[in-house]
């Protein structure tokens, strides 16, 4: 496995075939979709992407609303200094949740969602903060 594809969680076993970042199987390129505006594939098949969108959908017709006058608990940031950051379709906060238990959690700023699904997990995400206070020197 590169470098890249263990830090992504991406495997590309052939020119043709991907292996879901979700489901981890092996499959057809063509069961990945492009992402927005990109030239390049999603890291989670179509199934699991369409698995998703109903978890995300049933979330949201359970959860609390988005309370006026929210804050990212994450960046602090309000509504009109996010602007123009989720995407012209794109609102500026988004409903996040826990992948593994499929519970509500808050409401987070696209960039700050984004983040923590790029680091997946707890351990990531401390090593990253542990290399933020102690950055190598070379």
């Amino acid at each position: 496995m590169s470098k890249i594809s263990e830090l992504f969680d991406v495997t590309i076993v052939t020119e043709n075939t991907k292996v879901c970042n979700k489901c981890k199987q092996e499959k057809s390129i063509k069961e990945f979709s492009f992402c927005n505006g990109g030239n390049y594939r999603r890291s989670e098949c179509k199934t699991c992407a369409n698995s998703l969108q109903k978890e995300r959908k049933r979330l949201k017709s359970i959860s609390p609303k988005l309370p006026e006058n929210h804050i990212c608990p994450i960046c602090k940031k309000e509504e009109q200094e996010l602007q123009g950051r989720g995407g012209k379709d794109n609102p500026a906060f988004v409903l996040d949740h826990c992948h593994d238990t499929k519970k509500f959690r808050g409401y987070i700023c696209q960039s700050c969602n984004r983040a923590l699904g790029t680091f997946h997990n707890i351990e990531l995400l401390s090593n990253a903060i542990e290399y933020l206070k102690n950055p190598a020197v070379i």
